[in-house]
């Protein structure tokens, strides 16, 4: 079997994984209404000014046909009333004034539908920035506990494409529901009062003649009750045809929530896929990958298609129905006419009301349609809105102003939160006293919890047992974070690389810093000189991730934003680790500098790194510190260090 062929059913496994997770999150309508109810609130004005407008617009479409009712009864009394058939005159006044009133009528409509997409469409965008703002807002305020087993495709797609469904829906539905609300109720309240007057006929010597009293006037009859009947009849079928199709609004609700899961997954396979976009240039796969986006977009539209089958088929099946009443309506009118029941001009003003009907009932179709969509978009948004941080960032407490005194490590154990697991301890039972202005280096193989004390530090995470003090024995978990954070440094192996100039990213957590400084912090990094060779000098825009940039360069980057932060804490966490030799030796001489002064936290294995700090910490699974020394002392001493040292792994 291909590696194509591989990768395709590996897609294809978890694909379907994914839509059983999928099949178990319930969509529920009232939460899209639950979530909005506040801009509902915020936004009354508007809303009363976009309520107005439809009952306005609504108000001339089922008006219509009565003032049609009007107009024919008044032309065709005006017929009869002529001296005799052959009579030319016709009611040219009558004419121009309804042709006059049913213009004005049209052009007051559309400009009310102008008023109806202008305010709602404010409505909307407002909605749609505001939940975006909070999404974003309430995405930095979770700690990593929530980004540990996330995808980024999925949280992105929450964060844009739901939030603009939200917005979107949040004017359409009740925009749809209030149109078709009121022009139901308008149309059926107008069909039940049309003027129904049937002239009654006699037979005469020379055929049927109108039937006239003995004041020589023409004899109607009230056939009210007739167009009631019909009424009654269209309403009925309105009503079934509603009841019907309200049944596959659930199946709806399913089938969108899953076509919302599997964009989310295509979107987070795409940002991965370009974020590799060296790893797929440098190893030629561009053709596995064309291939491969084709694999994982056919369960998008297998899914996708499902859900179009369904709506299509209740589409069908209303269309079919109603505009099929329009027949129903034809065969029972002739026959009223023809029992002398119902005015023939009476029909073209019934047709026109059911047509009215008609738009109404299909458009509550679609909205139950859309709002299967809004309410599966609010529900993946309210995933996020109803995560609650573990870590308490402590912004009423008061902040720091400097960090003094020593970091310790009480009895620390950790691992990690995952719901429905039961992780094993990365960190068991660790004390250790870091003392201020101190350098200390952790080494050991992979997985003995050396990063773990970088994230403790950095409050990534709260330990799961034990307490971390610092600035003077002030437990870390009581202290305002963000002034915390403020006197911290922290480089990693992978420098975090902003999207912006240099002056952005070397400021970065320091925006008040003015260019001079930014200048001066990268000329102590070792970066001023590649910087001012570029054309744009420190208003080069990098790139997503550094683009343009060596590691050795992004490297110096960080470097330069911490010389210009001046923590009094700085962590290392194998900074060093991804560069050569050659560039390693040039940028340890800039971290020796920053280094210098500062309590220091090492996480490395080269030698280079942790050669010249105060204090070496050797830590082994299970068992915490095993050995702790100098350098010199350790690699002279029977022990883990000296064997790490001895096989080559502190080169």
């Amino acid at each position: 079997m291909s590696k194509n062929s591989d990768s395709t059913n590996l897609s294809n496994v978890q694909g379907k994984q994914e839509l059983v997770k999928g099949n178990k999150k319930k969509t529920n309508p009232m939460g899209f209404f639950k979530l909005l109810s506040i801009y509902y609130k915020q936004f009354w004005l508007r809303w009363l000014c976009l309520i107005i407008f439809v009952i306005i617009t609504c108000g001339i479409t089922v008006a219509l046909p009565k003032l049609t009712n009007i107009v024919m009864t008044q032309l065709t009394s005006g017929m009869l009333a002529r001296s005799s058939i052959n009579d030319p005159s016709m009611p040219w006044g009558t004419l121009l004034y309804w042709a006059i009133g049913f213009a004005a009528t049209f052009i007051v409509s559309g400009f009310f539908l102008y008023l109806q997409s202008l305010v709602g469409g404010s409505i909307s965008r407002k909605i749609e920035i505001d939940i975006r703002i909070k999404v974003l807002n309430k995405l930095v305020d979770l700690d990593m506990n929530y980004y540990h087993d996330k995808k980024m495709g999925d949280i992105l797609t929450k964060l844009i494409s739901d939030t603009q469904i939200l917005g979107d829906q949040a004017f359409q539905v009740p925009q749809n529901f209030l149109n078709a609300f009121f022009t139901f109720i308008g149309s059926i309240a107008i069909m039940f009062t049309l003027d129904n007057r049937v002239l009654q006929y006699q037979d005469g010597p020379n055929g049927i003649v109108p039937v006239v009293d003995a004041n020589g006037n023409l004899v109607y009859m009230d056939g009210t009750a007739t167009v009631a009947e019909l009424a009654g009849i269209i309403l009925g079928v309105s009503f079934g045809i509603l009841l019907l199709t309200s049944f596959g609004f659930t199946f709806i609700r399913r089938l969108m929530y899953k076509q919302r899961k599997v964009v989310s997954d295509v979107n987070g396979d795409v940002n991965d896929r370009i974020n590799a976009i060296r790893l797929i240039k440098a190893t030629g796969t561009n053709e596995y990958e064309k291939d491969r986006f084709n694999d994982i977009h056919k369960e998008y539209y297998k899914v996708s298609m499902r859900a179009i089958k369904v709506q299509s088929l209740i589409i069908a099946f209303v269309v079919t129905t109603l505009t099929s009443m329009n027949t129903i309506a034809l065969i029972v009118g002739i026959v009223f006419v023809n029992d002398n029941r119902l005015d023939p001009t009476v029909m073209l003003s019934i047709t026109m009301s059911i047509n009215s009907l008609i738009f109404p009932i299909i458009q509550v179709v679609r909205l139950l349609a859309n709002l299967a969509t809004a309410s599966t978009s609010a529900t993946r948004v309210a995933e996020i809105f109803d995560q609650v941080p573990k870590i308490n960032i402590n912004p009423t407490t008061t902040p720091l102003t400097d960090i003094n005194g020593d970091i310790v490590f009480d009895k620390v154990w950790f691992k990690y939160d995952v719901e429905g697991e039961d992780e094993p301890y990365i960190l068991e039972n660790f004390s250790f006293h870091f003392k201020q202005g101190k350098s200390y280096a952790f080494v050991g193989e992979t997985g003995v919890g050396k990063s773990t004390i970088s994230k403790l530090l950095l409050r990534y995470y709260d330990p799961s047992k034990g307490e971390i003090y610092v600035n003077n024995n002030q437990n870390l978990k009581t202290i305002n974070l963000k002034s915390y954070l403020d006197h911290v440094g922290y480089v990693e192996q992978e420098p975090q690389i902003l999207y912006g100039t240099f002056y952005d990213n070397i400021r970065y957590g320091t925006f008040a810093a003015t260019d001079a400084e930014c200048e001066s912090a990268a000329k102590k990094a070792e970066l001023y000189d590649f910087i001012t060779e570029l054309p744009e000098g420190f208003a080069t825009v990098l790139g997503e991730r550094g683009f343009i940039l060596s590691g050795g360069q992004k490297q110096r980057l960080v470097i330069a934003r911490m010389f210009l932060r001046n923590p009094e804490i700085l962590i290392l966490d194998e900074a060093t680790s991804a560069l050569d030799n050659i560039v390693e030796k040039e940028i340890q001489g800039e971290l020796d500098k920053l280094m210098a002064g500062r309590t220091t936290i090492i996480i490395a294995h080269r030698l280079s790194t942790i050669k010249n700090v105060d204090q070496i910490l050797v830590l082994e699974k299970g068992s915490g510190v095993v050995q702790s020394g100098t350098f010199d002392e350790l690699k002279k001493v029977e022990g883990r260090f000296k064997r790490l040292y001895e096989a080559g792994l502190m080169t």
